[in-house]
């Protein structure tokens, strides 16, 4: 998430912005304004039409929809430090500020909402709200004091401290705040919960095995059986697919099976025949004879590259003539007992 300074839905923003008195203003008329320290705002209100920073705020130039309260105090720059007095080879000016902004959305929220400023009994707790201090206008030039969801008590310099060549200034708002209502907090998490179920199922491969439980008729050795399965990609993303050992095994299946292909990858709603084909030589056909009561099965497995497992079954059993053939004649086959060459043959068995 990239979270910026205007992602919030209030921003104050405040310090020595070292705006001056513009220089169409001569600076010996600014100070002959301030020479008696005692100065009224009625004497120093049109130099606020010619401070740099009211007239790019008025132009929209700078710190869009920021605004300020009501400047009703004497510039804050430059003093002598320790004392009162201006410096006069400075032109004074009003450095310090307060702006602030809120989010478009709380500003559309009650637009037409008139601003009411809070009465005393409200505000009676807040030490810094003076009377004779708090602004009741609300404008100057044509940037406003207030705005939605932030109400301003109190906007002035500090004159009795000289410790800089600037006066301290401080600003007091109260502003709203948005109440999270915990009941709709779990309605639209749970909410949230099942959209991104929904998306991550829609975002897994999916796919439909068809004859993946293959019944074989009875085997005769050297006689090869084949059957096919359908992998059916039934979801909406491409789905890659594989065939895996199962838990603890190197091999995919038992030798005397051949999967054909091992592998590949399906678009939405394409279809793949797999050949399976099951092929007992002599030495299987004797080893399920004698060793596994003429069962031919096998169990190997289907994997969908990050989705399920499915299971491939192969169930089958040794022809009961081969069967009684084998064991009559091959209950110890040899290495030579086994070869291509002696192979049994239906011919054999039943000619």
């Amino acid at each position: 998430m990239n979270i910026r300074v205007l992602s919030h839905d209030y921003v104050f923003f405040l310090g020595d912005l070292n705006y001056r008195i513009d220089e169409c203003i001569d600076g010996h008329i600014v100070h002959e304004v301030f020479t008696d320290q005692t100065t009224s705002v009625d004497k120093f209100r049109w130099l606020l039409e010619f401070d740099q920073l009211t007239m790019e705020l008025v132009k929209g130039e700078v710190f869009h929809d920021f605004q300020e309260g009501n400047i009703t105090f004497r510039p804050t720059y430059k003093y002598i430090a320790g004392t009162h007095a201006y410096d006069t080879k400075r032109v004074p000016a009003w450095c310090d500020r307060v702006l602030w902004w809120t989010n478009e959305a709380l500003r559309r929220q009650k637009r037409d909402d008139a601003s009411v400023p809070p009465d005393a009994d409200h505000c009676k707790d807040k030490e810094l709200l003076l009377s004779d201090e708090y602004d009741h206008n609300h404008h100057h030039t044509d940037i406003k004091s207030t705005n939605i969801g932030v109400n301003l008590f109190y906007y002035n310099s500090t004159d009795s401290i000289v410790l800089s060549d600037h006066k301290p200034i401080g600003a007091l708002f109260e502003c709203s705040v948005v109440q999270v209502r915990k009941e709709l907090l779990v309605a639209v998490y749970q909410e949230l919960l099942v959209t991104v179920d929904k998306w991550i199922n829609s975002s897994v491969p999916k796919a439909t095995v068809i004859g993946r439980v293959m019944e074989f008729a009875p085997f005769v050795h050297e006689i090869p059986q084949t059957v096919q399965m359908t992998i059916h990609n039934t979801g909406t993303v491409m789905t890659q697919w594989i065939f895996v050992p199962k838990f603890e095994e190197t091999v995919i299946c038992k030798p005397w099976i051949s999967i054909y292909p091992l592998q590949g990858i399906l678009a939405p709603d394409e279809k793949m025949e797999v050949i399976v084909t099951v092929h007992l030589t002599l030495k299987d056909a004797c080893k399920i004879a004698m060793d596994d009561n003429n069962v031919v099965e096998d169990i190997f497995i289907l994997r969908l590259v990050n989705g399920n497992d499915y299971f491939c079954i192969v169930n089958g059993s040794l022809a009961a003539e081969c069967s009684d053939y084998l064991r009559r004649n091959y209950s110890h086959p040899s290495s030579s007992s086994t070869d291509r060459d002696s192979v049994v043959t239906f011919d054999k068995l039943y000619g």
